[in-house]
């Protein structure tokens, strides 16, 4: 038996061992997230994408090192997502191209109206370009069967700007291709930065690109980019290649082709990580409960929870207040939940929210001249638009907790005063 499938063993016995610990945990309850996430967990097969952050010190090494991952595709479209859309997601095909910029997917057989789409999204480049957001790419594999989605800042400086950045690379990536020049440098900021994004994936690869004034030769040793490709810390790291070279393709399809052992290693890493979240919020509702009993207990042993038989009036009060106390902290929490549920990039109060920002059009726009600049703004209308929807969204979220957590209470007064009785 092979490394890979003895993981994929363990991985699917915790999980199966973990889903009857919360069945447990979750009896009673109208929504299981628990055991729904653990079911996906104990399937022997999960196929996920590869996701690889590309890094490079700047465009120049960027724009040559996806060139040369996508294709010619790329030379024809170089695409970046300003920050107002968040992501766009575009799948490069055999035949034609499909662009899903959040309204759903859409079909184009060349690539003259491909363009034209992703100009009428405002997702080709911009004078601002350092404002994007990770554009993220999907790639079809070898033989089509498996996929790589590459998530791709516009330059290192991006991640020092914008924390979110950097949080989202942490957290979703599992490798990284690092691109750079052979007199590049990365200061000390960015390299803190891509350090922290390598402490939390598998593997590294450094890309030698060669420099924009003249083409790369036998005197750009790897040597001279010592600065800039040594002294990372990494679980794997497969050395420096050169772009254009077979050794870079031969990397890819590691991280492509069905059978390569480091993809299904990489897929196996995710998937524990996924399995070792699930763990830790269910380790956190387990104490939460665990709280709630000790606290039972205590009371309990102080003799303050009902007997059998009649039952001195303090006790009951006692009783019945604790219990309202820890019924209103569980209505709080819901609500906490809730309320980040409508927030998350799936939940409700987000959607209207990037429905409202995606319809917005030239007309919404007004201009400012300058002395040597534009300055552009929101349009009155369009800005008093968006407090109205935000202030609604907002007015709406506190309408239904208030009526979740009235009724909530409304339900353990109607308990407790039934116990009085």
């Amino acid at each position: 038996m092979s490394f890979d499938q003895r993981l994929v063993e363990i991985r699917v016995a915790t999980a199966v061992a973990l889903k009857e610990i919360a069945s447990d945990l979750e009896a009673g309850r109208a929504a299981t997230p628990f055991q729904n996430k653990l079911s996906e967990l104990a399937r022997s097969r999960v196929d996920i994408p590869i996701r690889a952050a590309i890094l490079a010190e700047n465009s120049d090494a960027l724009h040559p090192l996806l060139s040369e991952i996508v294709g010619h595709d790329y030379k024809v479209c170089k695409v970046v997502v300003p920050s107002r859309l968040g992501y766009s997601e575009i799948l490069l095909q055999e035949r034609g191209f499909i662009l899903d910029s959040g309204a759903g997917p859409r079909e184009f057989a060349d690539v003259a109206s491909f363009l034209g789409a992703l100009e009428a999204s405002h997702a080709l480049p911009t004078a601002d370009a350092d404002s994007a957001e990770p554009l993220r790419f999907k790639l079809m594999g070898p033989a089509q069967l498996n996929g790589l989605c590459l998530l791709v800042p516009h330059s290192l400086d991006a991640l020092l700007r914008k924390p979110a950045l950097l949080s989202t690379l942490t957290d979703q990536a599992d490798w990284v291709f690092l691109a750079g020049a052979p007199e590049a440098t990365i200061g000390p900021a960015s390299r803190q930065a891509v350090q922290l994004i390598l402490d939390h994936v598998t593997g590294l690869q450094n890309v030698l690109v060669a420099p924009s004034t003249a083409p790369a030769t036998a005197s750009s040793s790897p040597a001279a980019s010592e600065p800039w490709h040594k002294g990372w810390r990494v679980t794997l790291s497969l050395g420096l290649v050169r772009i254009g070279g077979a050794s870079l393709r031969q990397r890819l399809a590691l991280l492509t082709a069905p059978d390569s052992e480091l993809r299904r290693y990489l897929v196996e890493v995710r998937l524990w990580r996924q399995l070792d979240s699930t763990l830790q919020l269910m380790d956190e509702e387990l104490a939460q409960a665990l709280r709630s009993l000790g606290n039972r207990l205590h009371l309990g042993r102080e003799g303050l929870l009902p007997e059998a038989g009649p039952s001195d009036l303090r006790k009951t009060a006692e009783t019945l207040r604790a219990r309202l106390a820890e019924e209103g902290e569980s209505l709080l929490k819901s609500a906490e939940r809730d309320a980040k549920s409508a927030l998350s990039p799936d939940g409700d109060t987000s959607r209207r929210l990037r429905e409202a920002a995606l319809a917005l059009t030239v007309d919404d726009i007004e201009q400012t001249p300058g002395e040597a600049t534009i300055k552009l703004t929101l349009a009155e209308e369009a800005t008093r638009r968006l407090s109205e929807l935000v202030v609604g969204c907002g007015q709406t979220r506190l309408a239904t907790e208030a009526r979740q957590l009235r009724e909530g209470f409304e339900c353990s007064v109607r308990d407790a005063e039934a116990a009085l009785e």
